[in-house]
């Protein structure tokens, strides 16, 4: 009878505990994201920057003559790994943009800028040798869209250019030199092939040089600078991030 009345007084008591509200759940939480159910996605495949440029272009326009198209822009990228060596990528930004014999006076105009992308790494290969400055051979391309509008003194010109690259790069590793800030120093060049989508004008030269300097703070932040020299010249610069 003893035994009976205590297994009761048991039962009776766990029943009152489950059915008492607690502030805390008995076992801590866990610190690691990857043992939720919800957690945020890994950011090592998102890649994002700032690039911006100024420059001429020699252009033909339809109704007759020649002329230049003067351009400055300012743009920021979003891109995303879909494999570990293809980056497309998207871009929004501004446009200041004058064609030289159309336009009503000496200020540009200023318009809303989009683009799309794809940025393809297709070869890094070690130079062996202890003897050079060189450590890595590199190749890589892009291809690259770009939108936007001019002004001029009688109507609004929507206009697009198209361009493809394809580069070669030799690249310096500078870490063991503990005075230089950049782990990475690289020069590159190669043709580029761009042209314009309008009814309005034609660029004077499609195929150029692009040459550049890349500059690797860490792995993977870096600065951009590069010249594209066709019958005119035009020099951009970017600052990029790759989680």
């Amino acid at each position: 009878m003893k035994k009976i009345l205590i297994n009761t007084m048991v039962v009776v008591t766990l029943i009152s505990v489950f059915n008492t509200s607690t502030v805390a759940a008995p076992i801590g939480n866990s610190n690691m994201g990857r043992e939720y159910l919800v957690n945020s996605d890994p950011l090592e495949h998102w890649s994002i920057g700032i690039f911006g440029g100024v420059g001429n272009r020699g252009v033909t326009l339809d109704s007759g003559g020649d002329a230049t198209l003067d351009i400055t822009r300012g743009m920021v990228y979003v891109g995303y790994d879909i494999l570990s060596w293809v980056t497309p990528y998207v871009t929004l930004g501004v446009t200041d943009s004058e064609i030289s014999n159309l336009s009503s006076s000496d200020d540009s105009s200023s318009s809303g800028a989009y683009g799309a992308g794809v940025h393809l790494n297709l070869l890094s290969q070690e130079i062996m040798d202890p003897t050079l400055m060189i450590d890595l051979l590199r190749i890589n391309a892009d291809i690259y869209y770009n939108g936007s509008e001019t002004d001029t003194a009688s109507k609004t010109i929507k206009w697009g250019e198209l361009s493809t690259s394809l580069t070669i790069g030799l690249v310096n590793d500078v870490r063991a030199n503990k005075s230089m800030f950049p782990v990475s120093i690289g020069l590159y060049a190669g043709p580029i092939y761009s042209y314009y989508i309008t009814s309005e004008f034609d660029a004077k030269e499609t195929v150029g040089l692009l040459a550049g300097l890349d500059i690797f703070f860490t792995k993977r932040t870096s600065f951009d600078i590069n010249a594209q020299l066709f019958d005119e010249t035009s020099v951009s610069g970017s600052l990029n991030i790759r989680f």
